[in-house]
């Protein structure tokens, strides 16, 4: 299900990865983000809560609390992040990017 997602809306990702995973320059068992998508989606997430009064955090947990994704994500407006535990707070902090919440949110 989202193979076929990606497959629609980012093949460029799709064969990028194929190129990079023959040519031997990513290993088996990686995951490939697009940060140019992230940062666009992210952008358009912003603007939206904007124009609702919202305010919206973003987590890493699901990108292997990867700072650079973070970053990217703060760049394009979502100003604070969601830190699920202190190994998340930390990596975060070290990246300067600001949390908004420490801890999970149920």
């Amino acid at each position: 299900m989202f193979l076929q997602a990606v497959l629609v809306r980012n093949p460029a990702l799709i064969e990028t990865a194929f190129q990079l995973l023959e040519g031997r320059q990513i290993p088996p068992n990686c995951y490939l983000i697009d940060l140019e998508a992230v940062e666009r989606n992210a952008a358009m997430l912003s603007q939206a809560a904007s124009q609702h009064s919202l305010e919206l955090y973003f987590t890493t947990k699901q990108v292997g609390f990867n700072p650079l994704v973070a970053r990217h994500v703060h760049r394009a407006g979502i100003a604070k992040a969601i830190a699920i535990d202190a190994w998340e707070a930390h990596i975060l902090s070290q990246n300067r990017i600001p949390i908004g919440h420490l801890g999970h949110l149920v």
